[in-house]
């Protein structure tokens, strides 16, 4: 296997769900893209993120979900409660990382936040 070919295999790709459009959440992808830098993982290098933005329609969440899981991400990074759900109606196999749940036991998106796996 040649170098290049063992980099694609090793790159891991990220989904990233959000109700808005990407200019009102350019601070969150700044901050993800630092935090990931800072652990020496570079976009389109080591990790591949996929953008999905509904542009303010709530509704288009389960389908921009959907399309993640058909791109086979890794994990599904999104905000809060509301768009993890969407994530949920998915996929009960892709691990989804909200950056500012509410409260995610009574959501029902986790068991408890000592062990915050699916239920």
């Amino acid at each position: 296997m040649r170098n290049s070919e063992r980099r694609i295999v090793a790159t891991r790709e990220i989904g990233y769900l959000s109700q808005n459009s990407q200019p009102e959440v350019q601070y969150l992808l700044d901050a993800l893209r630092l935090g990931l830098h800072q652990r020496g993982l570079i976009e389109d290098r080591d990790i591949v993120i996929e953008y999905r933005f509904a542009q303010g329609k709530s509704e288009r969440l389960v389908e921009l979900a959907a399309e993640l899981v058909q791109a086979r991400v890794d994990v599904i990074v999104t905000t809060s409660d509301p768009f993890g759900l969407a994530a949920r109606q998915v996929t009960t196999t892709i691990p989804i990382v909200m950056v500012a749940a509410d409260d995610p036991v009574a959501s029902g998106l986790a068991v408890s936040l000592a062990k915050p796996v699916a239920m």
